[in-house]
């Protein structure tokens, strides 16, 4: 990160280091005697001091950044040194959720059909099947005849299906212009081109964003409600 308004220091790790570089953190904060890495040892020491004579420490972290094995024992470091620190002075800390649009995703398809994510409505009604609609499970049982990849935020392209598979892509103009797909159809980001509701911290708390770019592009929403009313007209 660069700020202009704010003194930004940095220590860099690989990903597998970030549990031990934790871990020194908390043990400098409780004051133990341990041993390290002279540069490492030096930014974590003076970081600890910053920490422990705070006002009100804020530690931000994203579980999803963190190596699969190593998250709960990482998120139990932070956790418990935050603890440490309420001992003499005020922190607190804001854990961030990944994958921009998933966790709304999920919250919204929780709240809407009462299940989480992988709902088939083939039926006509919501039916709750984790495993039989699991996205690659459909895809490999040949279950799929035509994919809608959905991605405002240019995270991923659709994935490569069978050629009578057609694809159709909603998503990010950086993206729009990469893929494969039958039909490209380029959009704006939630938050960014256009007002939006994102669920982004704690999967309780809907956050409303105000558009920042003026943009004539439309959102998902705008382009979803199109094709369902021209289906519905052809339909009729």
């Amino acid at each position: 990160p660069q700020s202009s308004k704010l003194k930004i220091e940095k220590i860099y790790c690989d990903q597998s280091d970030i549990l031990t570089m934790l871990s020194t953190l908390r043990a400098l904060v409780l004051h133990k005697s341990i041993s390290a890495e002279a540069a490492q040892y030096t930014k974590l020491a003076s970081l600890a001091n910053v920490m422990e004579s705070g006002e009100y420490v804020n530690v931000v972290w994203s579980a999803g950044d963190f190596e699969a094995q190593q998250a709960r024992l990482c998120v139990e470091s932070i956790s418990k040194m935050i603890a440490d620190l309420n001992q003499t002075t005020r922190a607190a800390g804001l854990p961030l959720g990944g994958e921009d649009g998933g966790i709304s995703a999920q919250q919204v398809s929780s709240w809407s059909t009462g299940y989480p994510l992988r709902v088939s409505f083939a039926e006509g009604a919501a039916q709750y099947a984790p495993r039989l609609n699991h996205f690659e499970a459909s895809l490999e049982n040949n279950l799929i005849d035509c994919l809608v990849w959905i991605d405002a935020f240019g995270r991923q392209a659709p994935p490569d299906c069978p050629a009578d598979v057609p694809t159709i892509f909603i998503g990010h103009t950086e993206l729009a212009r990469k893929v494969k797909a039958d039909v490209v159809i380029p959009v704006g980001t939630p938050g960014i081109h256009h007002p939006a509701h994102l669920v982004r911290t704690d999967s309780v708390v809907t956050m409303p964003m105000e558009r920042i770019i003026r943009s004539k592009l439309p959102s998902v929403n705008t382009v979803v409600d199109g094709l369902a009313a021209k289906l519905n007209s052809e339909g009729e």
